[in-house]
């Protein structure tokens, strides 16, 4: 059974049919031309959000309601992450609508019968960029709807966020002289996996909080915690600084022997749990931190034996999260290597240099299941940074 017509695209087909009915009244045309851009020009210069608004109506009665409701339920940093997840959708929707403006202002001048048929096909053609046939759910309204779940399941607080930025540059001001070289190869918007190398436990979190200019979301250890305050203290400050946690699958055995057993001895790595919320962030386009090494090299009681160059072994966890992401995507993702080095320690303050290296890319296939060579590459491209 059709829907009842209610969105804005849906108004906007019902009085082109109006108008290619009655082309022989240029009376009838006008007044169908003057309603269309009654709707189509304020649509085009709203916010973000009346254009989601919009796409809702283009769901079935039910989908509407929950996608309304979630979208109503949505803290303002989970709107940001929401409307970046969108924003060439949005942005190409808002072209369109421009276009059909114009096109309609065009109609407006034409008194032609002949003329305002050929307009109303270009319009025709048109309206099908912009939304699929209204008695059906719209691929980007179901993709709108998808993304306003995932948002509301961040805990991520720009607040936090900005409290965490400033207490960053506070702790780079008191120890540390940063360095950075190719800052210009972070992308300035859409997912990509940033992996820094893990050098100092202390400093690295800090340094990297304070120069990176995109918000940033982590994956951090959770093997480590105690039992008792400092789990939920933990736990707490993850959610609100948009950390990701995962058990690291050697955390038993290394800080068992230095003597460290911790409220996650024993229990699982929680890999599903940790795969399914990076990959999410991932579809809504956010920028991941993660320390593909697994483990700091400086300024702890347990670590994994280094190489000759000082680096550890790359996990290939990354290039799982990618894959994935990509193949829903469609589109591939950035790997963007950084590299940092130690120049030197003086009494207060550490030397240190940053490089941000070019991105690198998982092929755009399917089927891939080892990423042996993906992981040597990633391993030598931070090695050859770090130098």
């Amino acid at each position: 059974m059709p829907r009842r017509t209610r969105s804005a695209v849906q108004q906007l087909a019902s009085l082109l049919d109006r108008k290619r009915k009655n082309v022989a009244s240029i009376g009838e045309v006008r007044e169908a031309i003057n309603v269309q851009l009654q709707i189509a020009r304020p649509l085009m210069d709203e916010g973000d959000l009346v254009l989601v608004k919009e796409l809702a109506t283009h769901l079935t009665d039910r989908n509407e309601r929950a996608m309304l409701e979630k979208l109503g339920y949505l803290n303002m940093s989970q709107e940001a992450v929401l409307i970046d997840s969108l924003r060439k959708d949005l942005d190409a929707l808002r072209q369109n609508l421009g276009v059909l403006c114009a096109l309609l202002d065009k109609q407006t001048t034409t008194s032609d019968s002949t003329r305002l048929l050929e307009l109303f096909e270009e319009e025709s053609k048109l309206m099908a960029q912009l939304w699929v046939e209204a008695e059906e759910e719209d691929a980007l309204a179901l993709k709108a709807a998808k993304h306003i779940e995932m948002a509301s399941n961040l805990e991520h607080k720009d607040w936090f966020r900005a409290l965490m930025k400033g207490t960053a540059r506070l702790t780079c001001l008191a120890r540390l002289n940063v360095t950075v070289f190719g800052m210009e190869n972070i992308p300035s918007s859409g997912p990509v996996v940033i992996c820094p190398r893990h050098l100092h436990q202390k400093y690295d979190t800090s340094m990297l909080t304070s120069i990176l200019p995109r918000k940033l979301f982590w994956v951090g250890a959770t093997d480590w915690m105690k039992e008792g305050m400092q789990t939920w203290v933990v736990n707490w400050f993850y959610k609100l600084s948009g950390v990701v946690g995962v058990n690291r699958p050697e955390a038993d055995k290394l800080l068992s022997e230095a003597g460290m057993k911790t409220s996650q001895y024993g229990k699982a790595p929680q890999l599903t749990k940790t795969f399914r919320e990076v990959t999410r962030l991932l579809l809504l386009g956010q920028a991941v931190v993660i320390f593909p090494e697994g483990w700091p090299t400086m300024g702890t009681r347990v670590t994994i034996t280094p190489d000759a160059s000082g680096a550890l072994e790359v996990k290939k966890g990354v290039f799982h999260f990618v894959h994935y992401t990509q193949q829903k995507m469609g589109v591939q993702i950035p790997i963007v290597p950084i590299g940092v080095k130690l120049e030197g320690e003086g009494p207060i303050r550490l030397d240190v240099v940053v490089k941000v290296g070019a991105p690198l890319y998982v092929p755009l296939t399917s089927g891939r299941i080892g990423f042996d060579e993906d992981a040597k590459k990633l391993s030598a491209r931070i090695a050859s940074l770090s130098v």
